[in-house]
This record gives C-alpha cells, sequence and structure tokens, in this order.
C-alpha cells in the first residue's frame, strides 16, 4: 500500500513544483478559509465513505482511493488557490527546496486525516489500531522518499553559493543537473540503507536459535547483508518482510514481529528464500535502472515538450488576450500531461515488472526448498491475519490467491517457471528496445530548435501584448518581433515587421540595418533586393557608422557587383569593431577573393 502513497507523493510533489508563483488570484485570508473548508469536507467525505466499509480489506482499498482524492483535493489547492503564491506572501524569501516542501506539508494533512479515518474504521471492525500510531507508521513509511528529495534539493540549492570556482564551471555545462541527479541517485541507493534502518526503528534480531537458522539458511544461499533486522513499523502488527541494500555490507534483512509470530520455522525460510531470490535475480538495480531512465528522459524531454506547447496557436491567443494568467495556462497543459506520465510510467509500466519480479522471488523460493508449501502457507496467514486481503487487488503485486494459484500450477508443471522467466527477460528487451527507439528518436529531433522557437513564440506572444498596452513605442516592439520571426525561421513575416517598423521610424538606423541586411540574406530569391538594400544601409551608415552598420554597408556594396567599396568599407568596419572580429576578416577575406578572381578572369 506505501508504494502507492510514495507515487502519489511523487505526483505532489510535480503538481507544486511545476506550477508558476505569479500575482495571487484571491486575497490570502480567503484562501485560508477556502483551504480549511475544503479540509474539513474531505475529512467529511472520508468518514461517510468509510463507514460502509465491512472488512480490513475494505478499509486498505478505500485508503488508495482517498489517496487520490487526496491527490485531487490537493491539485485544487495549487491550481484554483495559488498555494504556491500564497506561502511565499507569507515568506518571500524561500530557498526553493523550503518552498517545496512548505507546499508538500499540505497535501500530507489531506493524506494524515486519510489514514486517521482509516484506523478509526479498522478499529470498528475488531482490528483497534492506534490512530496516532497508525498515522505515524504511513509517515515513516514515506520518510525514504522524502529525506532524499529533501537533500538533493538542498544540495542543489546550496552548492550554486559556495565560492568554489569548479563547481560554478561545472553549475554552467548543460549536462550538470543531469550529472548532478545521476550521481545523487546512486550515492543514495548505497548508503540509504543504514538511514531507513534509523527512521524504522530497526533493532537486529536478538541472538537465538532463529536466528542462527535464518543466518545459516541465508549464507547457503551465497547472499552478503550486514544484519537481520526486527521492523516494527504499525508496532509490529504488519506481516510483511523485505531486503535493501545494493552491497552487501550495507545490505539488510527486514522482517517484522507480526510475521515472526505466525509462521513457522519452514514458513520463515520460504520467506527469507523469497527476499534471496530478488537479490539472486537483481531486482533492485532494475528499479534503480528504471528510475535513472525516468530522470533521463523527464531531463530530455520536458523541457522541449514545455515549449513544444507554444506551437499551439490557441495557446499564444490565450497568452495574447488574458496576459495576467496566460502562464498558468501554459503550466497547466504542461504538468498535465507529465503528470499523466509519471502515472503511467511507474504505476503500469513499472508496475507490471514488480508484480512478475514478486513472481520471480515466489519461483526462487520454490526452486530452492523444493516445493512451494511453506511458502504458500505463509501467503495463505498473511492474507488471512492481515484481514482477509487474500484477493485485494494491486498494481505492484498479484494478489495473494493468484501468487498461490500459479506456486501449485508450478509444482505440477516445471515448465511454467522456466517461461516465466522468459517472459521477464522477453519484457526486458522490449522495454530496451523501446528505450532505445525514444533515445534515437530524440537524437534525430531538432530539440534545441523546438525549444529555442518555443521561447522566441512566448515572446512573440508578449511582444504582441505590448504592441496593443504601449502604442508610443510600436517601433521597439516590431524590431524585437522581426528578431524573434527570425529565430523561428519566418523570414516573410520579419520583412513585413521591419518595413512596419520603418514606416513608423525612417530615421532609425537600427530598423534601416536590420532590414538591408534581410533584403541581402533573405533565402527566398524573389525577395532578395540588393538596391534597396544599399540605399538602406546608406543611410543607416550616415547616422550611424558604426562596426555593424559597414559590415551591413560592405555586403550591399558587393551585392551589388561595387568589389573596391566594398573592401575599403568592410577594413573600416573591421578597425572598428570591438567583439566578433573573426567574423569581419572572414567577410573581408571573402570579398578580396573574389576581387582576385575576378582579376583572373578578366581577358587580356
Amino acid at each position: 500500500m506505501f508504494t502507492s502513497t510514495i507515487l502519489y507523493l511523487l505526483v505532489a510533489m510535480v503538481l507544486f513544483a511545476s506550477w508558476p508563483a505569479g500575482p495571487p488570484i484571491i486575497p490570502l485570508p480567503l484562501a485560508a478559509g477556502l483551504y480549511l473548508a475544503k479540509l474539513f469536507l474531505f475529512f467529511f467525505v472520508c468518514r461517510h465513505l468509510l463507514r460502509r466499509v465491512r472488512s480490513i480489506a475494505g478499509a486498505l482499498i478505500y485508503q488508495e482511493r482517498l489517496s487520490i482524492l487526496a491527490l485531487l483535493f490537493y491539485g485544487l489547492d495549487v491550481y484554483l488557490l495559488d498555494l504556491k503564491t500564497q506561502i511565499l506572501s507569507l515568506a518571500t524569501n524561500l530557498w526553493p527546496t523550503l518552498l517545496d516542501l512548505g507546499g508538500i506539508v499540505f497535501f500530507l494533512l489531506y493524506l494524515f486525516i486519510v489514514w486517521h479515518e482509516v484506523a478509526a474504521c479498522q478499529g470498528r471492525l475488531g482490528e483497534r489500531p492506534a490512530p496516532k500510531g497508525y498515522v505515524a507508521g504511513q509517515f515513516r513509511l514515506l520518510l525514504p522518499a522524502l529525506i532524499p528529495w529533501i537533500l538533493v534539493s538542498l544540495l542543489a540549492d546550496v552548492l550554486p553559493t559556495l565560492p568554489l570556482p569548479l563547481l560554478k564551471t561545472l553549475s554552467q555545462s548543460p549536462l550538470y543537473e543531469l550529472g548532478f541527479f545521476i550521481v545523487f541517485l546512486l550515492i543514495m541507493a548505497l548508503f540509504i540503507p543504514p538511514l531507513i534502518r534509523h527512521l524504522w526503528g530497526c533493532r537486529p534480531l536478538p541472538a537465538s536459535p532463529l536466528r542462527d537458522m535464518l543466518e545459516n539458511f541465508l549464507r547457503r544461499q551465497g547472499l552478503s547483508f550486514r544484519d537481520i533486522l526486527v521492523w516494527p513499523i504499525f508496532s509490529g502488527r504488519l506481516y510483511t518482510a523485505g531486503v535493501m541494500g545494493l552491497i552487501g555490507p550495507l545490505r539488510y534483512v527486514l522482517i517484522t514481529p507480526g510475521l515472526l509470530s505466525i509462521l513457522d520455522d519452514e514458513e520463515l525460510l520460504a520467506v527469507m528464500a523469497h527476499e534471496v531470490g530478488h537479490i539472486k535475480r537483481y531486482h533492485l538495480f532494475y528499479y534503480l535502472f528504471f528510475l535513472l531512465i525516468y530522470g533521463l528522459l523527464g531531463y530530455f524531454l520536458l523541457e522541449p515538450a514545455f515549449y513544444a506547447l507554444t506551437y499551439w496557436r490557441p495557446v499564444l491567443d490565450y497568452l495574447v488576450s488574458h496576459p495576467q494568467r496566460g502562464e498558468d495556462l501554459l503550466f497547466l497543459g504542461f504538468s498535465l500531461p507529465v503528470l499523466i506520465l509519471l502515472v503511467i510510467y511507474f504505476r503500469y509500466i513499472v508496475g507490471f515488472f514488480m508484480r512478475n519480479f514478486e513472481r520471480e522471488a515466489d519461483l526462487y523460493a520454490l526452486l530452492t526448498l523444493g516445493r512451494p508449501d511453506g511458502l504458500i502457507r505463509a501467503l495463505e496467514k498473511i492474507g488471512y491475519l492481515a484481514g482477509g486481503i487474500r484477493d485485494l487487488p494491486s498494481w505492484h503485486h498479484f494478489s495473494i490467491r493468484e501468487r498461490v494459484e500459479f506456486l501449485e500450477a508450478c509444482r505440477h508443471h516445471p515448465d511454467l517457471v522456466q517461461k516465466h522467466h522468459k517472459k521477464v527477460r522477453r519484457s526486458l528487451g522490449i522495454y530496451l528496445l523501446a528505450v532505445m527507439m525514444i533515445i534515437i528518436s530524440l537524437r534525430s529531433l531538432p530539440l534545441e530548435k523546438i525549444e529555442s522557437g518555443g521561447r522566441a513564440r512566448l515572446l512573440l506572444a508578449m511582444v504582441e501584448e505590448k504592441l496593443n498596452s504601449d502604442p508610443q513605442r510600436r517601433p521597439l516592439w516590431y524590431k524585437i518581433m522581426a528578431s524573434l520571426y527570425l529565430e523561428i525561421g519566418e523570414e516573410l513575416k520579419a520583412l513585413e515587421t521591419l518595413e512596419e517598423a520603418l514606416s513608423l521610424a525612417p530615421e532609425d538606423p537600427e530598423i534601416l540595418n536590420n532590414l538591408a541586411w534581410l533584403y541581402l540574406t533573405i533565402k527566398d530569391p524573389q525577395r532578395r533586393n540588393p538596391t534597396r538594400a544599399l540605399r538602406l544601409a546608406l543611410k543607416a551608415a550616415r547616422i550611424s557608422p558604426e562596426a555593424y552598420v559597414l559590415d551591413t554597408l560592405a555586403l550591399a556594396y558587393f551585392e551589388n557587383g561595387d568589389l573596391e567599396k566594398a573592401i575599403a568599407t568592410q577594413k573600416k568596419a573591421l578597425s572598428l569593431a570591438k567583439k566578433n572580429k573573426e567574423h569581419y576578416r572572414a567577410q573581408l577575406k571573402r570579398f578580396l577573393k573574389a576581387k582576385e578572381k575576378k582579376k583572373g578572369s578578366t581577358p587580356l
């Protein structure tokens, strides 16, 4: 169940982080009142729905459904109540990490209500879990996801402020964020198990014949581990076991007191064999790989996808007509597909592998012990004592009934074991092939062009609005628009815009120069006009004889066949140039070469 909660927490983080802070839509007191009203409404909805539940399994099903409802309520807080803006109005200079953490607290309040009411429901059904203990236990399960996120975010905030030249150089690299994410993820994957051990209050399994039996079994399986720990989550009432840690010296085997109290020796060995199966089949490494792939794809896709929205004309029209909320619409249109892809990737793609990895671990126990009886009995006990959850559906585990039925089928048809392993290998191959195809497709896509074009379209939308709101500076806005049109390759629109600007400011040397340059370099040969370009460039040079203007005039002379004036003017431009001198030298070399070629071809 906590796997689902971590996914919802991740979605909430993306929701809050992707929403921009802007001018508040509603005053802070009204926003606070509406949030409290929603919180009470959510509380009454949870209590009303859980009153109809008649089983522990039903309560757990509703816990997941209400967690999804909590996410929807939280989305309304972020989008409609402008949660980020309201937090910033209370503390303006918050680090991004503290801002995001403050935003997540509001989502956790919804989850606390869900957990409290589920515990109360279980109490009515005879389970009697303490609501405070149940809430605390659920929150502690989230800490291994929350703490790494907080640490990586704080480091990302702090490192750029440190007076270290190497860090500043690295931070300017386009791959800095990606490299930082990968390195930190690998470090956390290696060293977080000892932290989790303390967060969850785990303690070593006391020395006893039981510990000796488990240790000897694990060592016979060739498993390297640091310790076997008792996992007292939910006051020991949870019936589960686990293994964490990629390398032996930092690997721990976990087992709850509840499980120790209900299983006999054969059943405990079967559970241990299942956990060993996860290590032997490299499942923990696959999970890390899945996370890395998502990070890589997200890094390369999200920003271009964001700017790709600006290619949709209705978005730009809305930006122009609603400048105050246009950015919010853009972020909403961007973040919702991202969230949908996030859920699809983890819940359906990674979830598929999680279910089948669990089945592989079951099969390892079957092959190791020679028969499935111990594991089947352990699963049936858990299904019964945990509140009749034998048929409880899950996106990351097959139900206990399905697992038992498959083990029984493998007992009678051993060939199913290899068939399942082949299925997993084939699925991994398809996954890797799909990832490779996506990467190849990304390399073939002009992502930089999409991104730069998207930025230009965003700016165009803003400039179009300025044309109406600030008519006195129309020549300036037309100049900017023309540059943006050129950036996205729309030369004809740039030409029309510059002509409009020239009609409003006929003595502006920059407009004259830019229009002359465009008439000389436009790709459409029918639109080229060297004669008009020369007149415009001469006028610009008389008004402002700067290097870049003389460079345009030299090209105009060249295109009109006057090589001597082109060379003389380019030499003067080079002498005045303070930057980009390589361009001026290259142009001069081009003109001199043309002169030599013309001289060599002149008949005697």
